[in-house]
């Protein structure tokens, strides 16, 4: 059944091999992980706007304007470029149904819970895995889009139902269309030689029973998707406040912690210049 769903990906080319460009970038020699960087950037002017648009923003404000690309990427840093590469990307990979209700919530719920994810694994003291965490979050239900560029209005009817009904989104999937976002998902991003551990956070966040051994980053974007769903940013909510609680039993978050991105968090990220620039890529 997965296969079935695979077809509608195959009009959707610039995601993959942008994608696969950027996450094969080394880390570890950074004059030369630098340099393809900014050599992926400089081809598409309007990405290379937006780098510099971000880099001149007051986040990030400097005594004179940042002009070259080399100067932003050196001052935004390898890995927030890196990620932003992969936002706007991210954007531009369904042309088809940028202007539906779908296209906006799906990508601010995966948006929202990007940026929780980092924070909260940055609070919990593994800021080395920030990125990794960002973009967890951000393409871990990246099996839905094919759901809804199968049935469109059906699949948007099927959320409501999961809402009213409060299921998980993929029990109703399972009974409809015998299979679900999770593995269509980690099948999509396998078939676009994601690293393993995107693939296993695709297919497992919000399992009960983790059985990847990058369990602590399924658990970490796990908490920042709920958090994300309390907040009301998914296309459906159920409740998984029992589930939560089982997350955050594996981790050193404090109650006051949740309180905080449940009821703080927007505000101070509204303020982040990639956050507002991301608003602008998803129109949302």
């Amino acid at each position: 059944m997965v296969e079935k769903y695979k077809e509608y990906f195959k009009k959707l080319p610039v995601m993959p091999e942008v994608a696969n460009r950027i996450l094969s970038i080394p880390e570890n020699h950074i004059e030369i992980s630098f340099q393809e960087l900014e050599n992926i950037i400089k081809i598409d002017p309007a990405l290379c706007a937006k780098v510099l648009k971000v880099a001149n923003s007051a986040q990030y404000a400097r005594p004179r304007e940042i002009k070259s690309l080399q100067m932003a990427i050196t001052l935004l840093g390898f890995k927030t470029i890196k990620s932003f590469v992969l936002l706007y990307s991210a954007s531009n990979m369904m042309p088809g149904i940028q202007k539906t209700g779908f296209y906006k919530s799906f990508w601010r719920h995966s948006v929202i819970t990007a940026f929780l994810a980092k924070a909260i694994i940055i609070n919990c003291q593994y800021r080395d895995l920030a990125e990794i965490a960002f973009l967890s979050g951000l393409f871990h239900d990246i099996g839905q889009p094919a759901f809804f560029l199968a049935h469109g209005k059906e699949y948007m009817e099927l959320h409501e139902r999961a809402s009213q009904s409060l299921k998980p989104i993929e029990d109703l999937e399972e009974e409809d269309y015998q299979t679900n976002h999770k593995d269509l998902g980690a099948s999509i991003l396998e078939s676009w030689n994601f690293p393993e551990i995107y693939i296993h956070v695709a297919n497992e966040h919000e399992s009960l029973n983790i059985r990847s051994h990058h369990k602590m980053m399924i658990i970490y974007t796990s908490i920042a998707d709920i958090i994300s769903m309390k907040l009301g940013y998914a296309l459906s909510i159920s409740n998984r406040d029992e589930l939560l609680k089982n997350y955050l039993l594996h981790t050193n978050l404090k109650e006051t912690d949740q309180e905080y991105y449940e009821k703080e968090f927007l505000k101070k990220i509204k303020e982040d210049a990639l956050f507002c620039e991301c608003q602008e890529l998803f129109g949302f």
